[in-house]
């Protein structure tokens, strides 16, 4: 007896582009309708619950190790969510049919932080929301707000002895060689957990939902326009910020805004990264101290308990957590190479160099340019004169060469 079932596969289509001249092969999901015996249904089952078991418990183990750092956390320690929410897009309550096509749109990239207050020890919730026009979501922005977060953090005198994030595994945000560089180049302590696939929502995501929101509302209930990033800035610092040195209500909570008109992508040691095998299994990088090139400390697994948080190497969870893996980012000597010869250069431009000099021109006659003609001596004007006699009974005319 042969039975049916659905299935999400992964299928090749081909698609033709617009001049029809090449055709490109691309792999999709897409809902396949399969039809086999009992057999074939509970073995396709089983061959995939293996994989899903699996799946689970990291996303339940991240999850609780999260909650347990939350409640558990260190004095000098700081935990932080970081994820980015979806675009805003800038929309007027009376607007022509044109304007759907082009709004504009602001990056919004909330990040939840959880500390001490540096003041009473109490545990602190601040919530920072990042504001930028650049709308290309990369590790280069990632690393620029974080770097706006921990300014405030250390202006306000709060002690970042061990920085703890929190996020998902997008590969061009967080999860991959550039960002593990960024990691590994940082001169403090600092270590990224990731939650499990298709389970990294978090404060972050209502956050994000709250500005958008009351922007919206703003801007539908006619009270003011929102045009670009630069002016949902100006709103939500004015409207939404909480902040108990302005004398708000709960002194332990707070929302900061920060503005970034643009990101800074100069070139640096991103592009002698190497992949680290295996990235999408690790859940657990921190950087290395003291390294002579740059090197990260990778697990499967994150691990908070106390073994692990007094960096004493206990881990009361070996027997679900392995230890830390020590992963060099680059190729062995390429970066200590680099630096070698980029001294040498520096070393080099310093010296005083003499100017060559300049090869002498070549004399060439140079013809100097004929005068124009006076055309005014030779141009004849004949002019007419009209000649009036005293008693004005005739009139004269005659033309003479001037």
């Amino acid at each position: 007896m042969s039975i049916t079932w659905q299935k999400w596969e992964n299928e090749r289509l081909t698609i033709t582009k617009k001049d029809g001249s090449k055709q490109v092969m691309q792999s999709r999901k897409m809902l396949s309708v399969k039809t086999g015996t009992m057999a074939e249904l509970t073995s396709e089952l089983c061959d995939e619950l293996g994989s899903f078991a699996l799946h689970l418990f990291t996303a339940k183990w991240q999850f609780m190790q999260f909650k347990n750092l939350k409640e558990n956390l260190p004095t000098s320690w700081v935990l932080t969510v970081a994820d980015f929410a979806e675009n805003y897009r800038c929309v007027y309550q009376d607007e022509i049919s044109a304007a759907y096509y082009q709004y504009k749109q602001a990056t919004l990239h909330p990040i939840v932080s959880f500390h001490h207050c540096p003041d009473c020890s109490e545990m602190m919730t601040s919530s920072y929301v990042c504001i930028s026009p650049d709308l290309l979501h990369d590790a280069y922005a990632v690393k620029q707000f974080q770097q706006n977060v921990k300014d405030h953090l250390t202006s306000t005198g709060t002690e970042i002895g061990h920085l703890v994030q929190f996020s998902d595994g997008c590969a061009a945000q967080y999860k991959s060689k550039s960002p593990f560089m960024h990691l590994a180049l940082y001169e403090s302590s600092e270590e990224r957990a990731f939650f499990g696939s298709r389970h990294g929502k978090g404060p972050c995501d209502a956050l994000g939902g709250v500005v958008k929101k009351a922007a919206e509302r703003y801007v539908m209930t006619k009270r003011g326009l929102i045009r670009d990033a630069k002016e949902m800035f100006d709103f939500a610092n004015d409207h939404l910020t909480v902040d108990p040195c302005h004398g708000e209500d709960g002194c332990h909570n707070k929302r900061i805004f920060f503005f970034n008109e643009s990101i800074n992508r100069s070139s640096d040691l991103t592009n002698e990264a190497v992949t680290v095998p295996n990235t999408r299994q690790l859940h657990a990088v921190k950087n290395k101290l003291n390294a002579s090139d740059p090197t990260i400390l990778a697990r499967k697994l994150s691990c908070f308990c106390t073994g692990c948080t007094s960096m004493s190497g206990n881990c009361s969870n070996r027997s679900h957590v392995e230890g830390w893996r020590t992963i060099p980012l680059t190729k062995p000597g390429v970066l200590s190479t680099k630096r070698r010869r980029s001294s040498v250069a520096e070393k080099s431009r310093k010296k005083i160099k003499k100017a060559r000099p300049q090869p002498e021109q070549s004399r060439k006659k140079i013809k100097k340019a004929r005068p124009q003609p006076n055309l005014r001596k030779r141009t004849k004007r004949y002019v007419t004169t009209v000649k009036l006699n005293k008693s004005c009974d005739n009139v004269q005319l005659f033309s003479h060469i001037n």
